[in-house]
């Protein structure tokens, strides 16, 4: 009755008494493509960190909002300014991404309105909350973001970078030696001798592994290294 276990219970034997050996270091986040992610990492803030517009138009209270009534543009806001509250009545003007000011409640997209003697009137009842992105609508403060264990790709960078964070801890990378066996095989560069042939399969095996464990090394042949030792006692 053979005594050699299936691979299935060989590799769930490997994994189970396996112990993590690993290190962690922090790393600065633009340098951190690839690697894995040692802690959990929570946003402290919100994205995003206020209600802004969606589109270049208008903000206004809709229901200010009467037929064919003119509005007075009371403040113009651009992206990264800070809006001064609503004057009653009015309307002001906005564009993508910018604050939307104390006392509106929605945005109408400039291609829905007439400029009329330097007033502006909007053709159609705009609906409360329209075209406004909300504070925390991709991220809320307290939310874990990403979590230990995982790989950081390049959504992970702009992610992490959209939450202010310019350093993250990930584990070290591991060093892996890769051993091929064969008395035949020599590496690249030696002699080949009768019934030699060069060893292709480490080199391959070395590069596709490069992404997971970038500081393989390869070892020499065990095969060749017994051979060696058993012919010099």
């Amino acid at each position: 009755m053979s005594t050699l276990l299936a691979f299935e219970e060989a590799l769930k034997a490997i994994e189970d008494s396996a112990s993590l050996r690993v290190s962690d270091e922090v790393i600065a986040l633009p340098n951190a493509m690839g690697r894995i992610l040692a802690k959990d990492i929570v946003a402290n803030i919100f994205v995003p960190p206020y209600d802004n517009s969606a589109m270049d138009g208008y903000a206004l209270a809709a229901k200010d909002w009467q037929a064919g009534k003119s509005f007075v543009i009371s403040q113009r806001i651009p992206a990264g300014q800070h809006p001064t509250p609503l004057e009653a009545g009015t309307c002001a003007r906005i564009f993508t991404g910018a604050s939307i000011p104390e006392g509106a409640d929605t945005v109408v997209m400039q291609e829905e309105t007439q400029a009329v003697n330097g007033k502006v009137i909007f053709n159609q009842q705009p609906p409360s909350q329209d075209n406004i992105r909300p504070k925390g609508q991709d991220i809320k403060a307290g939310q874990t973001v990403a979590k230990a264990g995982q790989k950081l790709t390049p959504m992970h960078i702009g992610l992490l970078s959209s939450l202010g964070i310019t350093q993250v801890s990930v584990y070290k990378p591991l060093r892996v030696g890769i051993l091929t066996t064969g008395d035949e095989l020599v590496p690249a560069g030696e002699n080949l001798e009768p019934g030699q042939i060069f060893n292709s399969n480490g080199a391959n095996v070395k590069r596709f592994g490069h992404s997971s464990w970038p500081s393989g090394f390869s070892m020499p042949s065990c095969c060749r290294h017994a051979r060696r030792h058993r012919s010099n006692p």
